[in-house]
């Protein structure tokens, strides 16, 4: 499965929340007064290290996963396609699910975390998801 569109604006904004966080952590650091700056250029220096190799590491990701082309529409296909009660839409739009590959790709536990998402409307959504595309939930591996 590809990256569409969404999933890569994901990763820019986890990049840039990343980036964020460790840059506030140095201001602090920096804001110490001189006295307390025991061991500052260390913990920047691991800050910044951290920062970097989650940048790579996401980037580096970003990059080796291919772009969704079309050729495989069932995963590009929008949940509403499922059929599916308000409710059920409704808890999977609070978490930004909007199409079967990002669902097909959450497993069984993250689902059933989502909030005001009970055992019916799981069943709803996991029985549609395979009678519709017959597609499961990904495994927790």
């Amino acid at each position: 499965m590809g990256l569409d569109s969404e999933d890569r604006f994901e990763i820019v904004g986890i990049l840039e929340r990343i980036d964020r966080y460790f840059t506030e952590r140095i201001d602090e650091q920096l804001k110490r007064p001189y006295g307390e700056r025991e061991g500052i250029e260390k913990k920047i220096l691991m800050y910044e290290t951290i920062r970097t190799d989650l940048v790579n590491y996401l980037t580096t990701i970003s990059q080796k996963l291919p772009e969704n082309t079309g050729e495989n529409n069932t995963l590009n296909e929008p949940v509403t396609s499922l059929n599916l009660k308000l409710r059920a839409l409704n808890c999977l739009e609070s978490e930004n699910i909007r199409t079967i590959g990002k669902l097909a790709n959450m497993t069984k536990v993250r689902l059933m975390s989502i909030r005001n998402l009970g055992r019916t409307t799981f069943d709803e959504i996991t029985s549609a998801l395979k009678e519709h595309y017959n597609l499961e939930l990904r495994k927790n591996n």
